[in-house]
Parts: C-alpha cells; sequence; structure tokens
C-alpha cells in the first residue's frame, strides 16, 4: 500500500467519498470528471471503483466487461457522452 498525505480533514472526507476518483485525480492532474452515472455502453448505474481515463476525461464504468470496451474503443464512450476529444 501508499501513504497519502491530504491537506485537511474537508480533503480526507472528499477522499473518503470516493477514493478512486481522488487517486485519478492526483495522478492526471486537469483531469475532467465526466460525472456520468450511467455507463455509456450499457446504461447500468456505473461502479464507483470502475474508471477510465482518455484525452483529459474521467469516465465512469459500470463493468470490467465495460471498461474493457472502453480500453478498445475510447472514442466510443466520448461520442456517447457527447464529450469533446
Amino acid at each position: 500500500g501508499k501513504k497519502i498525505a491530504l491537506c485537511s480533514a474537508d480533503c480526507a472526507t472528499e477522499f473518503k467519498k470516493n477514493p478512486v476518483v481522488a487517486i485519478v485525480s492526483m495522478q492526471h492532474p486537469g483531469l475532467k470528471d465526466a460525472k456520468n452515472a450511467a455507463d455509456p455502453f450499457d446504461a447500468k448505474p456505473v461502479d464507483p471503483s470502475i474508471v477510465g481515463v482518455y484525452k483529459g476525461h474521467l469516465i465512469h464504468l459500470s463493468t470490467w466487461d465495460s471498461a474493457a470496451k472502453f480500453e478498445k474503443d475510447p472514442e466510443a464512450a466520448l461520442a456517447k457522452l457527447k464529450l469533446s476529444s
């Protein structure tokens, strides 16, 4: 495991809400969170632990199958979410 230092109790509270998004955002400064509640491939509710990053966008996904589809064709996800690449 790794230790992450956060600047305040408020930051710790935000981190605990969705650690995956927080860590990915730390690794990719300037990342735009699509904040999609539904998976762009199957329209199911997203799993907060499954995300993909492509061309500055953070895309939320529902299953690891969708993550595999995202890896093969991330442009399709951007198009379905109406995000510019």
